[in-house]
């Protein structure tokens, strides 16, 4: 039997479509040329964060109930039976991030797809409930709701995208999950493979900064958890006594959920160990010049599922990738994301004969 589709595209889709056929005339699909006016990975990371302009967005919230009593807050936009890309952020990330509000922007205005994003435990503004929060690995979360998603339509398609620590659990999921049905593809972009590496070279010089400003971040978020009663002073206590990344993943995060030592938590979360296992198309786009994230060490060839497209630039910082000339700056990385997903999730309304 020969089962025929027929795609009926909408004027919404139209953008998309002709950055996706353009980028696939030739060899260049792939190519990011960087902003010249951006000479160093701090100005291309920094860019976006400080300059870019957030999109309008029409959405509606919804909060999932997990198992253990927790709950996650998610931001959809609404089209109705439609295939759906599921984001997730980075460190201390949330709608607000400049890559989540552009990608959520474009998906909702030049194409057919619903979006949704996916706070991590206690990102949304609010504080979870326990006194866990997330971590590098957390992949239960992510996978139980994603079938929850997928039970409500069993026939339209999942794809993942994932940025940063977002990226690393999108890896380490998809290594976990194999050939399961769950999704059908997914982008990662600007994961660190292993956590170990990237923890102890953002020590170094300038990453210093970076790191007291996750530090920072992380410390305020516990502390109005202790001031609404859903963590302990024991816990803030040892949480201000930390002065980098890798104390707080010795001294908090590994033991808070529920690993024996640092080592066992990075060597179970680093998704370099979930790369050969993955069964699903999945992208990564990465850029050796990133300040945050580690790329001294890429994986090789034989490290990496065959299913697995590692795209690593010269340029691009942590997630900023900007294109274009000073008047016109352009963010190369959503239409990077769209026409990768664009060939393993339907575009449009799909009628089957």
């Amino acid at each position: 039997m020969i089962t025929y589709i027929r795609v009926k595209f909408s004027k919404t889709s139209l953008p998309l479509l002709i950055d996706y056929w353009f980028s696939n005339m030739d060899n260049t699909s792939h190519t990011y040329e960087p902003a010249w006016w951006l000479p160093n990975p701090h100005l291309q990371t920094l860019y976006p964060f400080l300059f870019k302009k957030p999109q309008e967005i029409s959405f509606i919230s919804e909060v999932f109930e997990l198992p253990d009593g927790d709950f996650i807050e998610s931001i959809w936009t609404s089209k109705n039976n439609a295939p759906t890309i599921i984001l997730l952020h980075g460190l201390q990330g949330s709608v607000n991030s400049h890559y989540i509000n552009s990608l959520l922007y474009r998906i909702q205005n030049e194409t057919n797809w619903n979006a949704c994003l996916l706070h991590f435990r206690g990102c949304s503004g609010e504080s979870n409930r326990l006194e866990r929060q997330y971590h590098s690995g957390d992949t239960e979360d992510i996978k139980f709701i994603c079938n929850l998603i997928k039970q409500r339509n069993p026939q339209a398609p999942i794809a993942l995208v994932g940025f940063s620590l977002g990226g690393n659990i999108l890896l380490k999921l998809f290594g976990e999950l194999k050939q399961s049905n769950l999704a059908s593809t997914g982008v990662a972009v600007c994961p660190p493979f292993d956590l170990h590496q990237t923890a102890t070279a953002i020590q170094q010089g300038i990453g210093k900064l970076y790191e007291q400003m996750f530090l920072q971040d992380i410390k305020k978020m516990y502390s109005k958890k202790v001031r609404s009663g859903r963590a302990s002073e024991s816990l803030l206590k040892e949480l201000n006594s930390v002065s980098s990344l890798i104390d707080l993943d010795r001294k908090v995060t590994a033991p808070l959920h529920g690993f024996d030592s640092l080592e066992e938590y990075y060597n179970d979360s680093s998704s370099c160990n979930y790369l050969p296992f993955i069964k699903k198309p999945t992208l990564i786009i990465a850029a050796k010049n990133d300040p945050i994230v580690n790329y001294h060490k890429i994986p090789e060839p034989h490290e990496i599922s065959p299913h697995v497209q590692l795209e690593v630039y010269e340029h691009g910082g942590h997630i900023g990738f900007m294109s274009g000339p000073p008047h016109a700056p352009y963010y190369w990385l959503d239409q990077r994301i769209l026409a990768h997903l664009a060939t393993y999730i339907p575009l449009d309304i799909l009628e089957i004969n």
